[in-house]
């Protein structure tokens, strides 16, 4: 990650756990270009966690595209959210591999940007 210009930083770290951070940020004219890795890694649980955010509806696009071509089958379900609208989730899976994708919605205080993110659960396989 480190070779592709992103930034390394140990957010967490103990006996337990790890969390690792990579950050991306690129001013290109207008437009800034973000992009985020974290690792978390739970000791105790024997399990890994990677979340990738993007904020670019192209950088999104084209991961969602690249699972498909390589084998993921999207699978999107809807369930009633208690305010009675619909919440829609989508994940890719392939051989036992199970990545979730949300689109989370802009903070009106905050930012009018949209954050497309790819989580993915793995156990860690004892030594």
């Amino acid at each position: 990650m480190i070779s592709k210009n992103f930034k390394k930083k140990i957010a967490e770290e103990n006996n337990e756990s790890k969390i690792i951070h990579y950050a991306f940020l690129k001013i290109n004219g207008s437009s800034i270009i973000q992009r985020s890795l974290q690792i978390g890694v739970d000791y105790k649980a024997n399990l890994r966690r990677l979340e990738y955010w993007v904020w670019q509806k192209e950088d999104a696009q084209k991961i969602k595209e690249y699972l498909v071509k390589n084998g993921f089958k999207k699978d999107v379900s809807t369930m009633p959210n208690v305010d009675g609208s619909i919440f829609e989730f989508t994940a890719y899976r392939k051989s036992g591999i199970f990545i979730a994708y949300e689109e989370i919605a802009p903070d009106s205080n905050t930012t009018k940007r949209i954050l497309y993110t790819f989580k993915m659960s793995s156990v860690i396989s004892p030594q």
